[in-house]
């Protein structure tokens, strides 16, 4: 069970983002932070948050939004809540402002915090902090619990335990149905990076779009019935559409080293090929997409997962590089062989337990003692080997998706000079 609350915050902004960052509140025993940024990182946030209210002329006011939510005690883990709060953030704000996501671990009952600019980086437009909104947080926190088998809040008066369609009905009654779909339709071509981007974007909102028929329109289960997109304006009609969507995402460039910097030799003096070259092309992309946010808007969001879990894809492109993979057809021998060679060590291995129970009966205590290392030896190398086919079998998984963020990626990516580059680095 989640419950959200929102706070509007009128002071200083670094205030409210040192609480909600505090150490003392967010850190476990073993020193693992729960504070990410979305849009910003943590340790600039405040002045990155001043420099865009600077650029729009909106210094005054609403400073920002304070919004926590909350868990039931002992319902979820520090990393599901946390995980579940940089989603929440996503789906929320990430696509115009910038966001601070922590979890404080010092009450039973797990919190999430987020700090978010008043002011949008996109537009210099303010948060308008409405019943609209207020609904739609609620909404996406409780569609979060869902998906991670949680308990949600139910509200009788609200929702009366109507279906989704007719709650969403209701719960939109005061807003035109071409109003809602037209404001999702904008906010999503301000946000995608390409035109399949925009259609995966929409449709994970739950909407359709059918270009097949004589009318062209787009459904939405909130409603009974599709829209013909002509009823929304000429903005809407399928060309029109295309066209602002190609528009919006060429205005943004993914700011990166220059092209030959890209496949820079990865240790070795020999040129990397196939598989080792796609990761080490990609996670440069991604380290100069995370080094330069400000300058890479669109490409934060579409990349956020990478970088937050950056550490994991140089892992796998240590792999590939130290190893000379560059096909699938490697990568599955690779891990055949490790998991040959970790059958064979842990036959060794019982072997030796049976002779250390033998020793220990008999008092042994030199053969045990050299028995004990032998084992200890053994488990190290195992457990390394379980870490690569893990490894591995990630690689597997990962390798079409990033095939398929590269060649979106191709289409925005704008250069820079040598000279350029470096004098901003």
């Amino acid at each position: 069970m989640a419950v959200t609350k929102i706070f509007p915050v009128k002071g200083r902004i670094g205030k409210c983002i040192n609480y909600v960052m505090n150490p003392e509140k967010t850190v476990k025993a073993d020193g693992w932070s729960y504070v990410d940024g979305i849009n910003v990182t943590p340790e600039t946030a405040e002045k990155n948050m001043m420099s865009v209210k600077h650029r729009f002329g909106k210094e005054d006011g609403i400073m920002a939004y304070h919004v926590i939510q909350s868990f039931a005690p002992g319902e979820v883990t520090p990393e599901t809540a946390h995980e579940i709060g940089i989603k929440l953030a996503e789906r929320m704000w990430g696509d115009r402002f910038e966001v601070i996501v922590s979890t404080h671990l010092d009450h039973e009952h797990i919190h999430n915090h987020f700090v978010f600019n008043s002011v949008s980086f996109v537009d210099g437009k303010k948060y308008n902090d409405d019943k609209r909104n207020l609904y739609r947080l609620r909404e996406v926190s409780d569609e979060l619990c869902n998906e991670y088998k949680l308990s949600v809040v139910m509200n009788p008066k609200k929702s009366r335990g109507l279906p989704y369609n007719e709650y969403m009905n209701e719960k939109n009654m005061k807003l035109t149905k071409n109003a809602i779909i037209k404001t999702e339709i904008d906010e999503t071509i301000l946000t995608s990076i390409s035109r399949k981007d925009f259609f995966n974007q929409m449709k994970k909102k739950g909407y359709t779009f059918n270009f097949t028929s004589r009318y062209s329109s787009v459904y939405h289960p909130a409603f009974k019935r599709p829209t013909r997109l002509i009823t929304l304006g000429e903005d809407y009609v399928p060309v029109n559409l295309i066209k602002r969507i190609d528009e919006s995402w060429r205005r943004y460039r993914v700011d990166l080293p220059p092209q030959d910097d890209l496949y820079k030799q990865y240790i070795s003096n020999e040129p990397i090929i196939g598989y080792a070259q796609t990761y080490v092309r990609f996670i440069t992309i991604v380290e100069a997409v995370r080094k330069r946010p400000d300058n890479n808007r669109v490409a934060v969001k579409y990349l956020a997962d990478e970088i937050r879990k950056l550490n994991r894809l140089v892992e796998q492109q240590n792999l590939l590089c130290g190893n000379d993979i560059e096909t699938a057809e490697q990568l599955e021998a690779y891990k055949q062989g490790c998991k040959d060679e970790l059958a064979e060590l842990s036959e060794a291995r019982n072997i030796l337990r049976s002779k250390l129970k033998t020793a220990q009966n008999h008092g042994d205590e030199n053969e045990e003692r050299e028995l004990k290392g032998y084992i200890s030896d053994l488990t190290g190398r195992m457990k390394i080997l379980r870490k690569n086919i893990t490894v591995c079998e990630r690689i597997e998984q990962k390798k079409p998706e990033i095939d398929e963020k590269l060649q979106d990626i191709k289409e925005i990516y704008q250069p820079t000079r040598n000279k350029n580059y470096e004098r901003s680095r």
